[in-house]
């Protein structure tokens, strides 16, 4: 199975900016591949997320609480060769940043413990390329 993950920032963005992200998931591969279509976004460290970012080499950046159910068996289907699934969220909601550059990378996950998910589900973590943001 083949999967890419991306992530569409904004080229730049002030600290006072709505900008939304968004996450893509894309089946790069020629079979179908069982993924979470749910994308909620999240931290490394809690759960019932499927989408967090890496920032810079810090885990978590300015944590939000937030509560949210695990997925469930709905939140699952089959992505065929070439589809795409997407989520986006508005990156300061759930993130800080400090006026400058960062390293960001986006990270997603089907199969997170207290998920209901199918055992064919796609399994690990899948980790975009590396992104530079320019904060001002």
């Amino acid at each position: 199975m083949t999967v890419e993950l991306t992530l569409v920032l904004p080229a730049a963005l002030r600290r006072s900016d709505h900008a939304p992200v968004t996450v893509r998931l894309r089946n790069a591969g020629d079979q179908p591949v069982v993924v979470n279509t749910r994308m909620a976004p999240g931290y490394a460290t809690s759960r019932a997320r499927e989408v967090w970012l890496e920032v810079g080499g810090r885990e978590d950046v300015s944590r939000r609480d937030y509560e949210r159910e695990h997925a469930g068996p709905d939140d699952f289907a089959p992505l065929p060769p070439g589809a795409v699934v997407e989520g986006a969220f508005v990156l300061l909601d759930w993130y800080r940043f400090a006026a400058g550059a960062h390293r960001v990378i986006a990270c997603y996950e089907a199969d997170e413990r207290g998920a209901a998910y199918p055992d064919d589900v796609l399994r690990g973590v899948v980790r975009s390329p590396v992104y530079e943001l320019a904060v001002r």
